[in-house]
């Protein structure tokens, strides 16, 4: 008998999760998650908290250890606001006069070529950030889009130990340290399936200002049109197309010309090793890092971005838990990229958030508790791993196979779903 009502109450939770409007209903956490949560959860804000305490110099707006500006990536964002906002948007992206407007007022300046190659969009987004000092200005920046996280991590999680856990997520760490926009894109990715059911148009149009970030920006406008979510495609594509018009129009269209120039110079750099591939967690990069050819690495990532492509295209065309649409959504998006960084992973707490939603609603794989626990730990170890030399001569990125993992989850819960014994014994295999 009682497992009989566990059954059902279980199958009244299934079916509110698939007919409601992305406010999910909240169960409470299980035994896993209670029991890891507070020791996680405290162990990670110490931890990192300290990290940071490390190797930031405030006083001096430096990194402690290398010679780099303060949240190096945000120095870029600040510096191009300020060119901006001087009128001089286009000099943004000549690197050389960059990285001298940042040698005059920090002392020191960005290394590895890192310059600003985002498009206009994102020059419009970050430009009221020059009315503010650096520090006052970089504490706005991680405020602002930490709460926007937030916001989309509290209207998912089933609990308070998820949401904490969620919000000490090693991945949202590393992006404040570099201070980079990894919590926007979740805020943005997050926010537009949250709202997609309920409010389609403005769902849609949050996906749209993920277009500051082309490499990450494709796949929703995928997943929209293989769900034939009309409304939503044509907002995300209106708020796209409206952003670059308006930065067209208040930086001109030298700034479009100027960013179109360097387009290319970021994979090229990643080709020739000048960027960090530890912290890159792609099949680019890890084929890279185990010392094989640029050939081959390509090969690996095409191979891995259509699989996953295809996957989002069956999973988005047919009738299926939310939650897992949202988890498959952010997984392909990664894995479909051979450009991303450690500081882009804030988004995976809200993947894994959903895993263990459906993982509770229709009970989980032996060992799945485990893997999320990895899949929540790996930003933090897959640059440790690298370091490593665990392989003669070669580096082990780790990260790609975890997000793969998860992917692999995602797939077989989705098979499940469908009832379709073939891609569950084919997802079991790999």
């Amino acid at each position: 008998m009682k497992n009989l009502l566990t059954r059902i109450l279980r199958a009244k939770r299934l079916a509110e999760h698939n007919s409601g409007d992305g406010a999910l209903p909240k169960p409470s956490g299980d035994r896993l998650t209670r029991y890891a949560a507070v020791p996680l959860v405290l162990a990670s804000f110490a931890g990192h908290v300290f990290l940071i305490g490390v190797l930031w110099d405030i006083s001096r707006l430096s990194a402690r250890f290398a010679a780099i500006p303060l949240a190096a990536d945000y120095a870029n964002y600040w510096c191009a606001a300020q060119l901006a906002w001087q009128g001089k948007p286009a000099v943004a992206y000549n690197i050389c006069q960059l990285h001298e407007l940042q040698q005059n007022i920090f002392g020191v300046h960005h290394y590895l070529h890192s310059g600003w190659y985002y498009p206009p969009t994102f020059l419009l987004m970050v430009l009221p950030l020059a009315l503010f000092p650096y520090l006052p200005s970089l504490i706005i920046w991680l405020a602002v889009t930490y709460l926007g996280y937030a916001w989309v991590l509290g209207r998912i999680s089933p609990s308070l130990a998820v949401f904490l856990l969620g919000l000490v997520f090693p991945g949202v760490f590393m992006n404040i340290l570099f201070g980079q926009n990894g919590l926007l894109s979740a805020a943005l990715l997050g926010g537009g399936l949250l709202l997609l059911r309920s409010s389609p148009l403005w769902g849609g149009c949050l996906f749209g200002l993920l277009s500051f970030k082309p490499n990450l920006a494709l796949m929703p406008f995928l997943a929209l049109l293989a769900g034939r979510q009309w409304k939503a495609l044509f907002a995300a594509g209106f708020s796209a197309l409206g952003l670059a018009l308006i930065s067209a129009g208040v930086f001109g269209l030298e700034t479009w010309r100027a960013y179109f120039q360097n387009i290319s110079i970021p994979m090229r750099l990643l080709e020739d090793g000048m960027a960090n591939w530890g912290i890159m967690p792609t099949f680019f990069s890890a084929v890279l890092s185990l010392g094989m050819s640029v050939r081959l690495a390509y090969l690996v990532q095409l191979t891995v971005s259509l699989t996953a492509a295809g996957t989002l295209v069956w999973v988005w065309s047919r009738p299926g838990p939310w939650s897992l649409r949202g988890a498959m959504l952010i997984l392909v998006t990664l894995l479909f990229t051979p450009y991303a960084f450690i500081y882009d992973l804030p988004v995976v707490s809200l993947a894994l958030v959903w895993l263990w939603r459906d993982g509770f609603e229709r009970g989980r794989l032996p060992g799945e508790g485990l893997l999320l626990l990895l899949g929540w730990l790996f930003p933090t170890f897959a640059p440790i791993v690298w370091k490593m030399n665990l392989i003669p001569e070669a580096k082990l990125q780790i990260g790609p196979g975890v997000l793969l993992s998860l992917f692999l989850l995602a797939v077989w819960r989705e098979a499940r779903t469908a009832n379709s014994p073939v891609i569950m014994e084919w997802s079991m295999l790999l």
